[in-house]
């Protein structure tokens, strides 16, 4: 099924491996398993790259957002829920979702904070937003 381009809460399923193209560059295969709304039990690849230094630092960052404990001969950890950005790509006359980008969920604010913001916002000047199409 093809996914709409989007942010989905998904986590890891089994099965991640390190591998490698016929040209030898190196990537981690996982595949996502959507867990809310309407897609939930949607599986889409992911590929994270590490053949260089940039590719191989965000595929770091993604595999510790999946709760990746740093051995990659050991991947049965990832199994914290993430952010995957869904991406479709056309290749070949055929269109598939694929995981573009792999985040760490957003978390909300601590109380002291969101107390704090509160009070900032309940002292600030009101402003009327402007009407862009100007008066009737």
């Amino acid at each position: 099924m093809k996914v709409p381009d989007g942010t989905y809460k998904a986590v890891a399923m089994p099965g991640a491996v390190v591998t490698q193209t016929a040209s030898g560059k190196e990537y981690v295969s996982v595949e996502f398993k959507i867990t809310q709304g309407e897609l939930a039990g949607e599986v889409l690849p992911w590929s994270g790259w590490m053949h260089t230094e940039k590719t191989a630092a965000r595929t770091s960052s993604s595999l510790k957002a999946m709760g990746w404990g740093g051995d990659l001969r050991d991947l049965s950890g990832l199994d914290n829920e993430v952010d995957v950005v869904v991406q479709n790509e056309e290749y070949q006359g055929q269109t598939t979702s694929r995981v573009a980008w792999v985040n760490t969920p957003k978390k909300p604010l601590d109380e002291s904070r969101m107390a704090a913001l509160e009070a900032r916002l309940k002292k600030s000047k009101s402003v009327e937003p402007s009407d862009p199409f100007g008066p009737e």
